[in-house]
């Protein structure tokens, strides 16, 4: 499944489409100068409602995540009913320039380590068979073509889960990016 960031290269407000256009997710963080916090709803699965003046589709979007932003705590995530904070949800692992590595236990029950490399940030299954289940595809220099996070079938039956941790890694990995730079 391929996600298509309809806001370029900032996933924290951007729709994610299929490639046929149907949005899947958005994300919403209202500008705050402190503890800002993204919404992702995620479309409601045939809940099409009437169609828009230039006529296509609208969708119905209902919450499905909370990320509560910290800079100096520990940040917090909503979803399924429960609150986690970041050190608990996530541990981190290796070093590299661009930050640790983030590891997290799915639904699933296996671990899943979101990989924050000097150009990529991919998730792999943290076993021996290390198998890729999502890769997040930035456009050239932030202007140039699309964003997208491709899911593998590997992380089809956690589509959620992918896109959740996918907005908190990508944050992480631009801020550790950003503070490289000065």
């Amino acid at each position: 499944m391929k996600l298509i960031l309809s806001e370029g290269y900032e996933p924290r407000n951007a729709t994610l489409s299929l490639q046929n256009g149907q949005p899947m997710y958005y994300t919403d963080t209202p500008l705050q100068m402190i503890n800002r916090t993204t919404t992702i709803y995620r479309a409601e699965p045939n809940q099409v409602q009437p169609m828009t003046q230039d006529g296509s589709p609208q969708f119905q979007f209902a919450p499905m995540a909370q990320i509560e932003w910290h800079k100096f705590d520990s940040t917090i995530l909503r979803f399924d009913g429960s609150e986690f904070d970041s050190d608990s949800l996530f541990r981190t692992t290796g070093f590299g320039w661009y930050g640790s590595s983030r590891i997290f236990v799915a639904p699933d029950g296996k671990e899943y380590k979101w990989k924050l490399g000097t150009w990529d940030l991919s998730l792999y299954t943290n076993d021996g068979s290390r198998q890729l289940v999502a890769d997040y595809h930035r456009s050239w220099l932030g202007m140039f073509g699309d964003s997208w996070l491709e899911i593998f079938p590997s992380g089809a039956h956690m589509t959620d889960i992918v896109v959740i941790t996918f907005i908190y890694a990508e944050k992480i990995w631009r801020d550790k990016k950003r503070a490289r730079r000065r």
